[in-house]
Parts: C-alpha cells; sequence; structure tokens
C-alpha cells in the first residue's frame, strides 16, 4: 500500500500562475485576442532561423559549455560595452540562463537563505513571488502606485526594509504595467540599495520595448550598482523568441559564481540550436 504522500511545505503556497490559465482559456477560444502573457506580435529574424537550422544540420546538437556558447558569451560582453559602456568578463560575469524567468529563481536561490526578505515590486511579474517562496524566503510587496508613475517609492521602499530584508527585485520598462522610471527615479533606488546594502536583481528584459523618447538605463551603471547587481535579459522580447528560451545575466564573479551553481544542476546548459540562434539574433547576421 501507498502510504499519502503531501508535497514539500516550500510549494505550500506557490500557486499555478494566474496568466498561463487565461492563456490556455485564449488557446480554446477562436478569434480571441489575447493580452495575458508578453508575446511579440512579430517574427524573429529569419537569418537568426537559419543559424539555427544550420547548426542542427552540421550537428552542433551536444552539450555546451555550462554557462553558455563561449561565442554568444562574447557577444554579450560586447552587447553590454556597446549599449551601456559596462565590461563583463564573458567568461565569469556572464551567464546564459533558460529565459530570464531561470535566470530569476536560480539568482534567489543562490543569494536568499530560508527566512531572508525580499522586496518585489506589486503588481509585478508572476514569476517573482513564487521563486522567492521556492527559495523560502519571505516575499515583501512594495506597491507600485498610479500616483507615482507605477515606480516604487523611496519611502515605501525604505519603510519596508529590515534586518531580514537581503534582496530587492527591480523591473523596468516594468511588467504589467509598462512604467519607465526616470534617471533620477532609478537613482533614487539605487542609492537606498547602496546604503541599506542589498543585492539587487535586476529585471531589464524589455529593455529595447521603450516609446514616446523614454529611454532605458542599465542599473549596473548606477554609482555603486556594478558590484552588487544581476542584471536579467532576454531575446524573448527583443528579437520576438519567446518559445527558444534564451536568458542572460550580467554580474560580477562573486554573485554570478552561486548562480552558476544553481543553474548548472538545473539545466546543465541552455539547448544549444536556440543558443546559435540568439548568437545570429545579436550579430545581426
Amino acid at each position: 500500500m501507498i502510504s499519502r504522500r503531501e508535497p514539500a511545505e516550500r510549494l505550500k503556497y506557490v500557486k499555478p500562475s494566474g496568466i498561463r490559465r487565461f492563456f490556455a482559456l485564449a488557446e480554446e477560444m477562436p478569434n480571441c485576442i489575447n493580452l495575458s502573457v508578453g508575446e511579440p506580435d512579430f517574427s524573429p529574424p529569419s537569418y537568426a532561423l537559419e543559424a539555427g537550422f544550420e547548426a542542427a544540420r552540421e550537428g552542433k546538437t551536444h552539450y555546451s559549455a555550462t554557462n553558455g556558447l563561449a561565442e554568444l558569451r562574447r557577444a554579450l560582453s560586447e552587447k553590454a560595452y556597446k549599449d551601456y559602456g559596462l565590461t563583463y568578463d564573458p567568461d565569469s560575469e556572464i551567464l546564459v540562463t533558460a529565459g530570464g524567468t531561470e535566470a530569476i529563481l536560480a539568482a534567489l536561490l543562490a543569494w536568499l537563505n530560508p527566512g531572508d526578505e525580499a522586496l518585489i515590486p506589486n503588481p509585478g511579474f508572476v514569476v517573482y513571488e513564487p521563486s522567492v517562496l521556492l527559495a523560502e524566503g519571505v516575499p515583501v510587496h512594495v506597491p507600485l502606485l498610479e500616483t507615482n508613475g507605477f515606480w516604487p517609492s523611496p519611502r515605501d521602499v525604505t519603510s519596508l526594509i529590515t534586518k531580514r530584508s537581503r534582496v530587492i527585485v527591480l523591473n523596468y520598462p516594468n511588467n504589467p504595467t509598462g512604467a519607465m522610471p526616470s534617471y533620477e527615479e532609478i537613482a533614487t533606488l539605487a542609492k537606498i540599495a547602496v546604503e541599506r546594502d542589498l543585492t539587487v536583481i535586476s529585471d531589464e528584459v524589455y529593455e529595447k520595448i521603450v516609446y514616446d523618447g523614454s529611454r532605458h538605463y542599465c542599473l549596473a551603471t548606477f554609482p555603486g550598482m556594478r558590484e552588487r547587481t544581476l542584471v536579467v535579459n532576454s531575446f524573448s522580447k527583443t528579437y520576438a523568441m519567446t518559445g527558444l528560451r534564451v536568458g542572460y545575466v550580467y554580474g560580477p564573479k562573486e554573485l554570478l559564481s552561486p548562480l552558476w551553481l544553481v543553474h548548472q544542476y538545473m539545466v546543465a546548459c541552455v539547448d544549444i540550436l536556440s543558443q546559435h540562434v540568439a548568437l545570429a539574433a545579436l550579430r545581426g547576421s
């Protein structure tokens, strides 16, 4: 006889994604306009897809290095410098992940101890709270109010920080509100993170989806932030590759090494053909 079994306690408060439920319902409804997930309305570059086909034809279907194809990491290093003037060592400060989602979970697993608090935006990307719970941390919701332009109020952030606070998650351009903070608004929160010695996970997946003359500023460029920030990004939105699951993280070696360890035992490496598609997309040919 099989005894009654209960799942691990860490899953007690983790619920299925409501967005995914709506996504499934939309799939069943003809002519439904689906606004449930962040899905671009264009296609990946044809030359990038062809690079994936070519890699498959050439038999490039085996493991890559755990932290990603060396060529892709070098290209990502060049991107960081070109876009933001940031220098990251492709061998020790860049990790290719299975989308931004894995990067966020791996970061929280790597940097939260049981009972540690993580400040997360509310409303926010559906992955944040479950990832904190899976890491046995305590999610602390920072309200995003219309009166503050849907950006965390410095007063709210400061009031929510306790001796158990270890991580703060920031996301801009914001999902789901679409808010794009100014340089000054970002700088104010960066200063708080430095003063309170917080590790920051900066979700910048929507960096290229910016309109109306707004500009994206990478959090790691602000004073005192490079050494404490894990910058999470992805090919999903910029290149319409949501299903290929290629993300990446920039961070100093001291912050990134624990993520590499989690990633190694979670996925071994990212899908190799998807990495070739991402590399071609980044190179532009």
